[in-house]
């Protein structure tokens, strides 16, 4: 999970019982590489398309093509580019 996710992924990621959560530094694809790498469980990536306490952009092909080399799965929030993305 990016670190930058919004304040309610973290609330709900709160809630998980038995599931492992790891943050991987804001739009940082070497960090992310590094903590995907020998995890043999299912996988799971959340991102903001567009984030809304900075107005950056994900690098989301770079991030599919990580998913993709792993198997992960990718979850992507777009709740804050309405309008700024199509």
């Amino acid at each position: 999970v990016d670190e930058l996710i919004h304040a309610s992924v973290h609330d709900g990621l709160r809630t998980l019982r038995g599931g492992n959560v790891c943050f991987f530094r804001h739009n940082d694809l070497w960090d992310l590489n590094q903590k995907l790498r020998g995890l043999s469980h299912p996988v799971v990536i959340a991102v903001e398309s567009v984030y809304s306490m900075t107005g950056d952009e994900a690098p989301l092909a770079s991030v599919l093509d990580l998913c993709r080399e792993t198997g992960a799965l990718l979850v992507v929030d777009e709740a804050h580019a309405v309008g700024i993305r199509g």
